[in-house]
């Protein structure tokens, strides 16, 4: 009998059957629309996705008037339901209801809400650092730091703006191809007004049906995750594992798995050899089990359990075993298999089978509450003589109908026949409890942000250094303006490097090398840039002075560009910043090498002429300067005449100057 009845007279809760029943009939669906306490995701046949309380993993059957929590193992109706998100009493669910239903304010059919499922479109903003999740993942969590590196370097995982980690839902288990979805991982609690937690970890909106994944190898084998965390922390406890594919559902979710299945096949072939399920060691981890063993089984392909001491028995419990067997002269496998069937080996009355426990709970027990190592016992007992000098498939036919509930007390009693177990003092619930168990190999300690250390600018110096170069003052004045161009305490200009509205780093010219170096601690890979426009070509000089006097000639005549000046990188480093930007900058169309006539300028587009494969259709292109060799010399010429001159000549040598 469920907790919450109290039976009256034919009364329950001050309620009579018939009531409770016409407050039961009240369509979820409907409630939801109506209340506003949830958010529709999408809807697949009779079955609707639903968010509400920052879960995602809400399934509602419209067919039956069900609901599912599939992320902690609840189900129920439209009571349930209410009870379960809202906190309401019993007595409180059937009066709301009941008012519900005098009002009209909710139908007794599910009505059909039409599910209006946008796009995924991935425009999470990345902060230029991953300190914050290194030190998160690494320091907190217990990952190994080689594998974070390693996502990070894949393009899998990133720092947004806020901090939180993201992990990157990719069809192909690698950093290449389109982005399906995103996991956010809050790195910290964060509270709402009121001061409730907030949920640390929630799916980007319009997140495709599928999860974030890791390929290695090729995928002989899929390992399946509750999150992202639990896939990270059992490949740092098996680092050199290879031919997988690697899987997070968020949550545990059937249909996710078996959209894994059907694009894993579609883009690499076939079915893996074995599916491993490596879901927490609780409720709803081991009822996905055995859904997935049962539901899966006709693809041909083996099943596993990789669930955290799935088989492992408690050491209070186990002399129990041994000595209730002997006593009763019966298989010990026997007694072990059943109980955790019933309620995965523990002791209380926490049950993983409603529908088929018969011998660890009791009706006058409530959920989850203890029982001693005595009442455990008279169980054991009370098992024990109902099985007695039966066969073990007499046994399982005889108290379980259900075929789920055979090849779960099977597969447990399987193991067990093979000795294929362990006795342990507690029960670890998830792979990141098992890695906490493991040193920690390195620790992250030291921030590395970048500080720009100049206070002031001093505008007139900065006017007259470029005045002397013929650059426009306009387009100083206008980087001045935007905090793009400042001084050094000696007057020298400065120029900062910005990634999304906070500044990276910075290059300052010297004196003494006639050049620009870069400041301590900039961001690695990144230099000075800007659009002008919303950009479809960038435009790379082999440093600012080019890049400014380039802009001064056709000052007026550049839109929707990017330009970008490689100062102070290596060569290596080149081809990072313009592989990043094209990954920022989602329109662009072509790069131009803007490069001198001068051995560092054939070394510039040496340095930049490699583009990625996912980038294949971005043209590579040209430009010159055309009277002289270097683009200070060419701003010499009247803006005019050079402008005039270079359409002529390009008709000629063939080179784009029009931009």
């Amino acid at each position: 009998m469920p907790k919450w009845q109290k039976v009256k007279g034919d009364l329950i809760m001050g309620y009579s059957k018939e009531a409770i029943h016409s407050a039961s009939e009240v369509s979820i669906v409907d409630y939801v629309d109506v209340t506003g306490i949830g958010e529709f995701i999408y809807r697949k046949g009779h079955q609707y996705k639903l968010s509400i309380n920052g879960s995602d993993s809400v399934v509602i059957d419209i067919n039956k008037n069900l609901f599912y929590h599939n992320s902690v193992g609840v189900k129920g109706n439209i009571i349930n339901f209410i009870q379960h998100f809202e906190g309401l009493s019993f007595g409180d669910t059937v009066a709301k209801l009941l008012e519900f239903r005098r009002e009209g304010k909710v139908s007794l059919q599910p009505k059909q809400v039409e599910i209006k499922k946008e796009p995924f479109v991935y425009n999470i903003e990345h902060n230029p650092t991953t300190y914050r999740i290194e030190k998160y993942l690494i320091n907190e969590r217990g990952i190994n730091p080689e594998l974070v590196k390693k996502l990070i370097s894949m393009n899998l995982l990133h720092e947004d703006k806020y901090g939180n980690a993201v992990f990157d839902w990719t069809e192909t288990g690698t950093g290449e191809g389109a982005r399906l979805g995103a996991t956010k991982q809050g790195t910290i609690q964060r509270y709402d007004k009121d001061g409730n937690p907030l949920p640390k970890k929630y799916i980007e909106k319009n997140s495709e049906l599928f999860g974030f994944n890791v390929l290695l190898g090729e995928p002989k084998n899929i390992y399946i995750f509750e999150a992202p965390i639990d896939l990270l922390s059992f490949w740092s406890l098996n680092p050199d594992i290879q031919n997988v594919r690697l899987f997070s559902m968020d949550g545990v979710k059937a249909s996710a798995v078996y959209s894994l299945l059907v694009r894993n096949k579609k883009m690499y072939g076939g079915v893996p050899e074995t599916l491993y399920v490596c879901t927490d060691n609780d409720k709803a981890g081991t009822l996905f089990y055995e859904e997935v063993k049962n539901d899966f089984k006709i693809y041909g392909f083996d099943i596993e359990a990789n669930i955290p001491q799935r088989y492992d028995l408690l050491n209070s419990v186990y002399p129990l075993y041994e000595t209730v067997s002997k006593e009763v002269g019966l298989d010990k496998n026997i007694l072990i298999s059943i109980h955790k069937h019933e309620n995965g080996g523990i002791l209380n009355t926490h049950n993983y089978h409603k529908d088929s426990t018969t011998f660890f709970t009791t009706s006058d027990m409530k959920d989850s509450k203890p029982y001693s190592l005595d009442e455990f016992k008279t169980m054991l007992y009370d098992l024990a003589n109902t099985i007695r000098g039966k066969d073990f498939n007499t046994i399982v036919s005889e108290l379980y109908t259900d075929n789920k509930n055979k090849l779960s007390v099977e597969d447990y009693y399987n193991h067990y026949t093979n000795n294929k177990h362990k006795v342990v003092d507690t029960f670890i619930k998830d792979w990141n409890d098992v890695l906490k168990t493991k040193p920690v190999s390195r620790l992250v300690e030291k921030e590395t942000f970048f500080n720009y250390p100049y206070k002031e600018t001093n505008r007139t110096e900065v006017r007259n250094f470029f005045y002397k170069q013929n650059i426009a003052l306009e387009i100083v004045d206008h980087l001045m303006d935007k905090g793009l161009l400042r001084s050094n305490d000696n007057g020298n200009p400065v120029f900062v490097f910005n990634r999304y509205k906070t500044v990276v780093g910075a290059v300052e010219w010297n004196n003494d090398t006639n050049s620009y170096i870069k400041l301590d601690n900039s961001l690695k890979n990144n230099t000075f840039s800007l659009s002008l426009g919303k950009p479809e070509s960038i435009i790379a000089f082999e440093n600012t002075n080019q890049l400014l006097s380039f802009w001064t000639l056709h000052k007026g005549k550049l839109d929707h560009v990017h330009l970008v000046s490689l100062d102070c990188l290596s060569s290596t480093e080149k081809q990072a910043c313009i592989n990043d930007r094209l990954k920022l900058l989602p329109d662009i169309q072509a790069v131009y090498v803007c490069k001198e006539k001068t051995d560092s300028g054939n070394q510039l587009l040496s340095d930049v002429e490699n583009l990625p494969e996912e980038f294949q259709k971005v043209k590579l292109k040209l430009i010159q300067p055309v009277f002289s060799n270097t683009w200070a010399n060419e701003l010499q010429k009247t803006k005019d005449d050079y402008l005039r001159l270079s359409r002529t000549n390009e008709k000629e040598i063939g080179q784009e100057m029009s931009l």
